[in-house]
């Protein structure tokens, strides 16, 4: 009977540090899932900041270029007909 409980008292032991090394896996597998998924994402976010900066570049060229003063004169010559002062303008009459 004492020994039976000893072996008893054994098995409880070798399956409550089973169970605790099964439930340790499971969480450092879950754990190693959710940092593959958070890399994935890091690496995403990256990309598309770097996406951002290369456009942000391009827009602030952009604007320097739009705000030029070749570029407005361009425009309002080419779009709005307007001419600097002093400037001779010929119109062609037999249109």
């Amino acid at each position: 009977m004492r020994k039976a409980r000893i072996l008893l008292a054994r098995f409880f032991k070798i399956c409550c540090i089973l169970l605790s090394i099964s439930a340790t896996a499971v969480i450092v597998n879950s754990q190693r899932q959710q940092r593959g998924e958070r890399i994935n994402e890091y690496n995403r976010l990256n990309t598309r900041i770097e996406a951002e900066h290369a456009r942000h570049q391009s827009l602030e060229l952009e604007r320097e270029h739009v705000l030029s003063d070749s570029f407005v004169e361009r425009i309002a010559r080419e779009q709005l007909g307007l001419v600097r002062a002093g400037d001779i303008i010929f119109h062609n009459v037999g249109e």
